[in-house]
C-alpha cells in the first residue's frame, strides 16, 4: 500500500516529465497512427478543459469582483502562453545553439501571428459579440502596449549583436530588458482600470461554489491547459519527421505549418470560442490580445536562459517579415476594436484571416 500511494502521488510529476522528455516521448509514439490518435485525444481533452476554464473564469471575474476583461488579459493568458514558453525554452536549452534561438522566436512570432488569426476568426463567426464588448477601451490599451513592446524587441532584432551592451548579472541584451520593466507596468496599469469599472455581484452558481471546491478545480484545468499545449506543440513538431520516423512527412509544407500553428496555440482557440459562445467576449479578447503580451516577454526570458549568448544573435534574417506581419494585423485588430456595427467587424476580420494566409505564402 506504501509503495502504491507514492507512486500515485508522483504520478502528475511522473506523467509531465514524460511530456518534457522527447526520448521517452518519441520511444512512446513509433507510428504515424499512433501520432494522429494522441493528437486528436489531446485535441478533444483540450476542448473540453477549455470550455470549463472560461466558464470558471467568468465565474473567477464575479468572486474577485474584477472585470472578465482583466481576467482573460492576466489569468487565461498566462495559463494559455505557458505551453509557448515551455516549448521556447526546450527549445533555446536542449538544442543545438544554430537552431534552438531560431526555434524560440519562431515559435513566439508564429503563436501572436496565430492569435491574430483567432481574433480575426471569432470577428467573423461572432460578430455581434464582438461589438458589444464592455471594456473596448482595456482592450485597445493591451494591444498598443503589445506594440510598444513589439516595437522594442524589433529594435534588438535589428541592431547588429556587437552594437548591443550586455546586461552583467543577467547576461541579456540590454534592448531586450525594458520588456519585463514596461510588462509589469502595463499589467498594473490595466489592473487599476479594471478596479475602477463597475462589477456586478457573484450570482452564479459556479461563483458560489466553497472556495477548495472552486479554486481546485480552476487549478486543475490550468495545469491540463498548459501539459495538453506542451504535448500538443511536441506533436506538432513531430508530425514533420518521415513515415519511417512516426511522423507525416510534413516538413516544409504549408499543411504542416498550419498543423503546428494549430497545435501551439490551440489553447487560445478553443478558450477564445468558448467564452464568445457563452457571450463571455471580453474574456475572450483578453485572452487572446494579452497572450500576445505575454508571449513578447518569452523574448527576455529566453535571452536571459542562453547565458552566455545573445538570442539574436543566432536567429535569421526572415523573422523580420513576422514582425512586420504581427504589426500590419495588430493595426487591423485596432480598428476592429474601434467598431461597433457587426458587418464591419466581419470584414475586417475576413481581412485579417487573408492576411495571415498571404503571410503563410510569403514565408513558406
Amino acid at each position: 500500500m506504501g509503495i502504491l500511494f507514492n507512486v500515485k502521488k508522483m504520478y502528475p510529476l511522473v506523467s509531465f516529465y514524460y511530456i518534457l522528455d522527447m526520448n521517452s516521448f518519441e520511444s512512446f509514439i513509433q507510428t504515424p497512427a499512433q501520432l494522429l490518435i494522441v493528437f486528436f485525444l489531446t485535441v478533444v481533452v483540450t476542448v473540453i478543459s477549455g470550455v470549463r476554464l472560461s466558464q470558471l473564469g467568468d465565474a473567477l471575474a464575479e468572486r474577485l469582483q474584477l472585470d472578465a476583461g482583466i481576467i482573460g488579459a492576466l489569468f487565461l493568458a498566462a495559463v494559455t502562453s505557458l505551453p509557448e514558453l515551455a516549448v521556447s525554452l526546450s527549445a533555446l536549452l536542449r538544442e543545438p545553439i544554430q537552431l534552438g534561438p531560431d526555434l524560440a522566436v519562431g515559435n513566439m512570432l508564429g503563436s501572436n501571428l496565430f492569435n491574430l488569426l483567432i481574433l480575426g476568426i471569432v470577428s467573423v463567426l461572432f460578430s455581434k459579440t464582438i461589438t458589444k464588448q464592455n471594456q473596448p477601451t482595456l482592450h485597445r490599451r493591451t494591444l498598443w502596449q503589445s506594440l510598444l513592446l513589439l516595437l522594442l524587441a524589433y529594435v534588438a532584432f535589428s541592431i547588429p549583436f556587437s552594437r548591443q551592451s550586455i546586461v552583467p548579472l543577467l547576461h541579456c541584451s540590454w534592448l531586450l530588458l525594458p520588456l519585463p520593466i514596461i510588462y509589469g507596468w502595463c499589467m498594473v496599469q490595466n489592473r487599476e482600470a479594471s478596479d475602477a469599472e463597475h462589477v456586478s455581484t457573484a450570482q452564479s452558481p459556479l461563483a458560489q461554489q466553497s472556495a477548495v471546491r472552486f479554486y481546485s478545480s480552476l487549478i486543475s484545468l490550468s495545469l491540463i491547459i498548459i501539459l495538453a499545449g506542451v504535448l500538443l506543440s511536441s506533436l506538432g513538431g513531430r508530425m514533420a519527421l518521415p513515415a519511417n520516423e512516426g511522423g507525416l512527412g510534413l516538413q516544409a509544407s504549408l499543411i504542416g505549418t498550419l498543423f503546428l500553428a494549430l497545435a501551439t496555440s490551440l489553447p487560445e482557440l478553443v478558450i477564445a470560442v468558448a467564452s464568445l459562445r457563452f457571450g463571455f467576449a471580453d474574456m475572450a479578447l483578453g485572452n487572446i490580445l494579452g497572450s500576445n503580451l505575454f508571449n513578447l516577454l518569452i523574448l527576455f526570458v529566453g535571452d536571459v536562459a542562453l547565458r552566455q549568448e545573445l538570442l539574436f544573435e543566432h536567429t535569421g534574417s526572415s523573422h523580420g517579415l513576422s514582425f512586420l506581419f504581427i504589426l500590419t494585423l495588430s493595426l487591423m485588430a485596432l480598428g476592429l476594436l474601434r467598431t461597433t456595427q457587426p458587418k464591419k467587424a466581419q470584414l475586417l476580420g475576413s481581412v485579417m484571416v487573408l492576411t495571415y494566409l498571404i503571410s503563410l505564402l510569403i514565408q513558406s
